[in-house]
């Protein structure tokens, strides 16, 4: 099955695939949102799927994560894909 084009289509769990991300290089919450310039609380909002960030604040947070925008794409759909609850 073809993945969806990110530009119809936002995965569900696109804030879960930040939060991991984040987490394994040990950036703290606050730290990430201070350095790409939003509000922590928007921040959690965003990794607990209930916000879906700007393209242009998905860059941002992706260049701070070491990664791309299409990476943490891939893996929001990986996550959905496996999500059986």
């Amino acid at each position: 099955m073809p993945k969806p084009n990110r530009r119809e289509y936002t995965p569900k769990y696109l804030g879960t695939a930040i939060k991991v991300r984040r987490e394994s290089r040990a950036l703290f919450g606050r730290d990430l949102a201070q350095s790409v310039g939003m509000n922590s609380s928007y921040l959690s909002q965003i990794e607990r799927n209930r916000e879906i960030p700007s393209e242009t604040m998905l860059r941002a947070i992706a260049i701070e994560l070491g990664t791309t925008v299409d990476k943490i794409h891939e893996y929001a759909f990986m996550i959905e894909e496996f999500q059986w609850v």
